[in-house]
C-alpha cells in the first residue's frame, strides 16, 4: 500500500498514481512543456562562441602551414599559433580561469583575436568565410554583455 502524502500541488501523490499520471506530482503541467528562454539562448551562445573559438584555432593553424616559408618554419607557425592563442585564452578569457579578465577587456582581447583570425582567413583567400567569420564573432560579443 502507498503512503499517502501532499505534493507540492496539493493533490495526494497516492491519488495521481491511481489514476495514471505519468508526470511528476511536483511539476506544474505548463513547465514540462516549455525550456526557459533565457537559459536556451545561454547554451545556444555557448555553443556558437566555443565553434567560433576551434575555428579562430583551425584558421591560426591553417595560415602558419600555408605562405612560402621552410618546412621548419611552416610547423612552427601552424602549430604554434594554434598554442599560443589557447594558452592566452585559456589564461585570460577561459571561464574558469584565475586570471580572467574583466568584461570590457575580455571583449576586446576576444575580439582581436577573432580579427585576427579573419584577417589571416582573407590574407589566404577565404574571403566570404573571413566575413561571415567576422560578423559571427562581432554578434557573439553581444550576448557576453547580458550573460555575463
Amino acid at each position: 500500500m502507498l503512503a499517502e502524502f501532499y505534493g507540492p500541488s496539493r493533490r495526494l501523490v497516492s491519488q495521481s498514481i491511481a489514476q495514471g499520471h505519468p508526470k511528476r506530482i511536483d511539476q506544474h503541467p505548463k513547465e514540462s512543456k516549455r525550456l526557459p528562454t533565457m537559459a536556451f539562448l545561454k547554451v545556444i551562445h555557448q555553443f556558437v562562441a566555443f565553434s567560433l573559438e576551434i575555428a579562430m584555432l583551425i584558421s591560426l593553424g591553417l595560415w602558419g602551414f600555408h605562405g612560402d616559408q621552410s618546412t621548419g618554419l611552416k610547423y612552427l607557425l601552424g602549430l604554434g599559433l594554434p598554442l599560443l592563442a589557447a594558452g592566452l585564452w585559456g589564461i585570460l578569457a577561459a571561464p574558469r580561469s584565475s586570471h580572467r579578465l574583466g568584461l570590457p577587456f575580455r571583449l576586446l582581447f576576444s575580439l582581436a583575436l577573432f580579427g585576427l583570425a579573419a584577417a589571416l582567413l582573407y590574407k589566404l583567400g577565404y574571403t566570404r568565410l573571413a566575413f561571415v567569420f567576422a560578423a559571427l564573432a562581432v554578434i557573439s560579443a553581444l550576448p557576453e554583455l547580458v550573460f555575463d
